[in-house]
């Protein structure tokens, strides 16, 4: 028998959240699962998603550049700056400032940074479109997070331009004072570096959310997760990596566990929000 999840508000599948309103400052009634999902999403859309002109033109989803990204992060002494997979970091970046309300609070749990509010939430960026696979953390750290209460991934699905001819590789490689420990490591067994990413804009995201360890590791029987992958790879210091990291298929979770979907090329009510310059278009 299927086990019934009580999510306390209507879940919001196939809704667009520009039908919703983001709880205000100072609202005591009990947030749930959904109220969070769709504050993080409003409050990830004002910063990447479409919006309204002045002049009350559409201008769709930004497009965030990899040299203005990295260099933005390096300005404020962002301790990612120096990361090769620089679009995830940057969205951690923005999202300091744009979920620290009165309904969350931002931590740090090794490498992830997690917002948490009544729930645990994590936010992660998926670029590959020849996968549904999403790397999550670290198993152990994952499962003790559970023992907070429940715990949500907020997947971002976007659309990236890859640094072929490795010009921003070269610059941030300059920019870092030389290449990393690991890219020379890499370069010297002969390994292929991946391709950086030069560009990238958010299509659309969804919000999973799983109340406890027994829910979520249900994937595992069903074929939906994985709790083994990395168990050979070795760290960016060369080390091998001391934990396996949970792998999730987003397109067989069920969909009970799926609180909420957004389109980010979709204009939220109320955005008359100015067109930023400089690396975003």
């Amino acid at each position: 028998m299927q086990e019934k999840i009580n999510l306390g508000t209507k879940s919001k599948i196939g809704t667009d959240i520009s039908n919703t309103t983001t709880p205000r400052r100072g609202h005591r009634r009990q947030m749930t699962p959904v109220d969070e999902a769709v504050v993080i999403f409003h409050r990830l859309h004002r910063e990447f998603g479409e919006r309204s002109a002045p002049q009350q033109r559409s201008v769709p989803a930004r497009v965030i550049q990899g040299m203005y990204a990295i260099l933005r992060m390096k300005q404020a002494q962002y301790y990612a700056w120096r990361e090769n997979e620089w679009p995830a970091y940057y969205i951690a970046f923005r999202l300091r400032r744009l979920i620290a309300t009165s309904v969350f609070h931002r931590f740090k749990n090794q490498r992830r940074v997690l917002y948490r509010g009544q729930s645990t939430w994590n936010v992660r960026l998926h670029c590959a479109h020849d996968t549904d696979q999403v790397i999550l953390g670290d198993v152990c750290e994952t499962n003790a997070i559970f023992n907070q209460g429940g715990f949500g991934f907020i997947i971002l699905e976007a659309e990236a331009t890859y640094d072929v001819q490795g010009t921003i590789r070269k610059w941030h490689d300059q920019l870092k004072g030389g290449p990393s420990a690991y890219t020379r490591c890499v370069a010297a067994e002969g390994r292929q570096s991946s391709l950086r990413k030069a560009s990238f804009s958010l299509v659309k995201g969804t919000a999973f959310y799983f109340p406890n360890l027994s829910n979520f590791r249900s994937g595992i029987t069903a074929g939906w997760l994985n709790d083994s992958f990395g168990l050979n790879m070795r760290e960016p210091n060369g080390q091998k990596r001391p934990h396996p990291k949970y792998i999730l298929s987003i397109g067989n979770i069920p969909r009970r566990f799926r609180v909420v979907e957004h389109n980010f090329n979709t204009i939220l009510p109320g955005d008359q929000l100015k067109i930023p310059k400089g690396g975003e278009n």
